[in-house]
């Protein structure tokens, strides 16, 4: 087998093979790195950190692959990545070939002139002196009968070989001679004997008795060695693999040589005994292991022609029919090997045919045989044969009641076994024939390839117009309208123990048919294949099934029985041909007639020489975009699409191998494939384990170590919390639908409460709007009595204030100073009643003027406050931050309100600091609110809703005059205009008034806008 550029190498060009401990063949090319898994290659360059492309060799010591490069030394890990050797790199960059050695305390590495020891770690460690020697000294580390060995050659010294044990020298002895050149030191040992290139020539060492000698010479300096077997390989690039046999310490005789003039660099043999081979420009050559246990016979030994068509064991002889009309008789001696040891050839017939092949030999009775052959029914026995049917017979069969079956190119026949029994009875029994003693009946008629007789007596037959048929006594059953399978041409039939029918057809597996139901076996069914030429049972019950692709066994067949007993031979196994005609067991050995003569071997030999295949499951691929690494894993809903790649390191039977594997969550099922890939799409959220198995062709079972483990989570459409929620909407939507019913009856009972309810309103409501006329000239008549009684009571107030004061300034000098403040005191008592009733008669008409708003400027409004408050005429105490901003009110309340609001702010500065007042607006709550700003006394938490009550004072009006109304004043005009006024305060240190009203867009910046006096 060639692999090429084709196959997936990166390059033809291939210095060295390699295979690690799990199986993984790695090929060195001048383009990157490959491994191949019996599959596909994959290839590792710089892009996945080697120092260079260009790989010269590759060694797989201390559970490391030691990659040898135009860069930097290095090795890849476990899972593949590539890792720098620890060592100097100006002492190994830029070389090319390394050797390694692995003892239970370190690691030694050779290259050229130099020498290094590693622990586990990969930390050096010094080498002993007495293993060094100066400049100019190579070194060469190797393993020999698990020990480690050195090489040690300076020029004009004979070559020296060491036994190291720890870190000194355990043996030494020189090789050759002072002039010897050792460039390269390449090696194959087994036992003692050291074969080993030197010098151009091949020495054989004897490291037991330090004695060496010359047994092959002028070969290239470069040249590998290998051991295969008894053979001895020298791979040089120019003059192909010379194959030598060994013999000992003596002699090496030449065999052949392979591949001469494809430049082989090296060979690997690998775990199975395979060879690979790589090639400096030609790729890489598979050559598998060649089976010793089978024997062949052909026309080198003995046969008059390789093709056999068929095959029959009796108790004396094997007996084998060609093409060519003639008879062949075997016997084997004590070891079991057969030779040729007669032969009879049939009598020529009348009549036009360009062959005469036996397809078939039969023998009911011992010593009387019948032949179907391209001419006819053929009876042969006592040395005397005689055409009995002169017909193309296609198959013979013996009957499990003893009829002899015919099928031939015009019908289906048969020969009673009572008739049959008669041959043994005459002394001449082709006399019987002649005088047709003997009844060939007819059964049905049409082109028939095979049939039998069951336990029962029915005749299981086909034709190419009828199909699969069921011949009893009394009826003939039909199956080809059942499946098309028993429409397709049956070559063979066997009958098993369970009286299972199993019938060979030519492109659909094997048959199998028990009580009226039936299976299919196939290639996913693990037969070497669907084009099947014949059936043996053999007297162990195995049926042997002869295909186009092999040899398949099935060990205790039945109806209902497992499909893994199925074992299969090839050429793989050293067959010479795939393609079986006939099959028969004779002491011990099984039989094949085959087109390149008769095979035969020993089933056990060849199943106790395969291996079972090792399984490597590759990182599964999720939606063909991300790859899982984790050994369990979450996916997301969406992440239900996975490809999982596999691959079974048995390069023997990679061929043959089938996978079978199964996701446990969706099904149990084992499913079959010779494609080592599975994809399942769409899986449903859930908990999934996917497992894989590999079997043989020979019936070898190996097991995926660890499963994948993996969980598709649900979406949330599908979690507990959303049924529960669901439970609940339902739950609701219920609770809805009845409160609609209760609501609708409800409804009707309002319904009619409410036009009861309105009939009452509506005298209510009349009753009502008679009250509120008569409350609103109530009102009117109040405000007229307040206007009145205001101006009515001011007036008497003020002829008191004025007599009191002229009564004070005419007896001024006869009244002592009490009396005078007694006087004073009359006259401020009159004129903060007056201010009473002033602010009184203004908190009674607020309402009346709230009806009668307008756009009025904070500007405006500010300015006319500081109009009647002189303190705030002397300096610019205010400063006014939003004088273009409007609110909605009525002009006098405005003024109104920011007259107390400033006034307020005047009368409790504090008399440590200038008055400053400042007006501007902030957003609160989502609102915009206006405030006022001081600095004065400020007021204590406690006092703050209080003063916005009437008549509710802090301080007495000896402290602070002021009748206690103005901040309710305030109030009631705010809310008036449906706003809120509010207070914040700390005592000593001033308060802010926030209130909100109908307000505008800020039009202009705020800039602070002292207003002038």
């Amino acid at each position: 087998m060639h692999f090429d550029i084709e196959d997936g190498l990166p390059s033809k060009v291939i210095y060295g093979v390699e295979q690690d401990s799990s199986g993984f063949i790695w090929v060195s090319t001048d383009v990157g790195l490959s491994y191949f898994d019996g599959v596909e290659f994959h290839t590792l360059t710089t892009k996945d950190g080697l120092p260079s492309n260009d790989v010269i060799g590759t060694d797989y010591v201390d559970h490391r692959l030691w990659v040898n490069t135009l860069g930097h030394l290095s090795y890849l890990t476990p899972d593949f990545k590539v890792q720098i050797a620890p060592i100097s790199s100006s002492t190994f960059s830029s070389y090319i070939d390394h050797q390694f050695v692995k003892t239970e305390s370190a690691l030694w590495i050779s290259r050229s002139n130099d020498l290094f020891r590693l622990n586990d770690a990969l930390d050096t460690m010094p080498v002993a002196p007495e293993l060094l020697r100066e400049d100019s000294t190579y070194y060469w580390v190797f393993e020999h009968q698990d020990q480690p060995w050195m090489v040690r050659k300076k020029k004009g010294y004979r070559t020296e070989l060491l036994q190291i044990a720890g870190n000194q020298v355990n043996t030494c002895f020189e090789v050759g001679d002072p002039s010897d050149d050792v460039f390269y030191f390449y090696y194959a040992s087994r036992g003692p004997l050291l074969y080993c290139h030197f010098n151009g020539n091949v020495l054989v060492i004897n490291t037991e008795t330090e004695t060496a000698k010359e047994i092959i010479q002028g070969r290239d300096l470069n040249s590998h060695i290998r051991l295969k077997d008894n053979n001895l390989w020298i791979i040089q690039p120019r003059n192909g693999i010379e194959v030598y046999a060994i013999q000992g310490d003596t002699a090496a005789v030449y065999q052949q040589t392979l591949l001469k003039g494809l430049q082989p660099s090296s060979v690997l043999l690998d775990k199975e005994g395979n060879a690979w081979i790589a090639t400096l420009g030609n790729g890489l050559y598979f050559l598998p292991r060649q089976a010793s246990a089978i024997q062949v016979v052909r026309k080198a030994n003995g046969l008059t022609e390789n093709t056999i068509n068929s095959i029959l064991a009796t108790d004396q002889y094997l007996v084998a029919g060609n093409r060519s009309n003639i008879l062949e008789f075997f016997t084997s001696d004590s070891s079991g090997k057969v030779a040729v040891t007669g032969r009879k050839t049939l009598e020529d017939q009348p009549g036009f045919h360009i062959t005469n092949r036996v397809l078939k030999i039969v023998m009911p009775l011992p010593g009387h045989y019948f032949l179907a052959t391209d001419i006819g029914l053929i009876y042969y026995g006592q040395n005397r044969e005689q055409l009995l049917l002169q017909e193309a017979i296609k198959n013979l069969d013996i009957g499990l009641n003893g009829d002899l079956i015919i099928s031939s190119h015009k019908g289906i026949r048969k020969i009673a076994a009572a008739d049959l029994a008669q041959i043994d009875q005459m002394t001449a029994p082709w006399e019987m024939f002649n005088k047709k003693a003997v009844k060939i009946e007819s059964v049905f008629p049409g082109r028939s390839y095979a049939s039998t007789v069951d336990h029962g007596g029915t005749i299981w037959a086909h034709t190419i117009t009828n199909g699969l048929m069921q011949i009893t006594p009394t009826d003939t059953i039909f199956w080809k309208n059942r499946h098309p399978v028993f429409s397709s041409q049956i070559t063979d039939f066997e009958i098993l123990a369970d009286s299972t029918v199993c019938a060979s057809t030519r492109g659909d597996g094997l048959v199998l048919i028990k009580n009226n139901e039936y299976r299919i076996l196939n290639q996913d069914s693990l037969l070497a294949s669907d084009f099947i030429n014949v059936l043996y049972q053999d007297p162990h019950g195995s049926l042997w099934i002869g295909t186009n692709k092999g040899l398949t066994n099935w060990i205790a067949p039945s109806f209902d029985g497992p499909r893994a007993q199925l074992v299969t031979y090839s050429t793989s196994d050293g067959l010479l041909s795939n393609s079986i005609n006939d099959i028969a067991l004779w002491q011990g050995q099984v039989f094949i007639a085959t087109n390149e003569g008769v095979m035969y071997f020993k089933p056990s030999e060849i199943i106790n020489a395969s291996q079972s295949p090792k399984l490597v499951l590759y990182p599964p691929a999720v939606n063909d975009t991300m790859v899982i690494k984790a050994a369990v894993a979450s996916l997301a809903p969406n992440e239900n699409n996975i490809q999982f790649r596999f691959a079974s390191l048995n390069f023997q039977d990679r061929q043959t191998i089938t996978f079978q594997y199964r996701l446990k969550g969706l099904n149990e099922e084992w499913a079959s494939t010779k494609t080592p890939e599975a994809r399942y799409a769409g899986l449903q959220p859930g908990s999934y384990t996917f497992e894989l198995r590999a079997l043989t062709d020979k019936g070898q079972v190996s097991y995926l170590s660890t499963p994948f483990h993996f969980k598709i989570n649900r979406p949330f459409t599908q979690s507990l919390t959303f049924y529960w929620l669901l439970f609940i909407g339902a739950l609701a939507v219920m609770l809805l639908v009845l409160q609609s019913f209760n609501r609708k009856a409800k409804n009707r009972e309002l319904n009619q409460l409410v036009k009861e309810k309105t009939k009452a309103l509506k005298e209510q409501n009349q009753a009502l709007e008679a009250s509120n006329a008569k409350l609103r000239r109530s009102n009117q008549e109040l405000n007229q009595f307040a206007y009145v009684a205001a101006h009515d009571l001011k007036s008497p107030l003020r002829n008191i204030s004025s007599f009191v004061q002229l009564l004070r300034r005419r007896a001024y000098d006869k009244l002592n100073q009490e009396e005078l403040e007694f006087i004073d005191f009359a006259v401020k008592g009159t004129q903060q009643l007056e201010r009473l009733i002033d602010d009184l008669q203004a908190y009674s008409q607020i309402t009346a003027y709230s009806g009668q708003r307008s756009w009025n400027t904070l500007k405006d409004l500010v300015e006319h406050a500081i109009g009647q408050i002189p303190d705030l005429q002397k300096e610019n105490h205010v400063s006014l931050l939003i004088p273009n901003h409007k609110i909605w009110i009525n002009t006098r309340n405005g003024q109104l309100l920011f007259y107390h609001l400033l006034s307020n702010a005047s009368k409790f500065r504090h008399p440590d600091r200038n008055l400053l007042i400042r007006i501007g607006n902030i957003k609160k709550d989502g609102n915009l609110c206006i405030y006022v700003e001081d600095n004065g006394i400020g007021i204590h938490p406690q006092y703050q809703e209080k003063i916005f009550k009437i008549f509710q004072r802090l301080h007495t009006s000896l402290e602070y005059p002021g009748t206690g109304i103005g901040l309710a004043i305030c109030k009631k005009i705010i809310e008036e205009e449906n706003g809120h006024i509010g207070l914040s305060s700390e005592e000593g240190k001033g308060a802010t008034f926030l209130f909100t009203c109908r307000i505008t867009e800020e039009r202009e910046a705020a800039l602070a806008t002292p207003l002038s006096n």
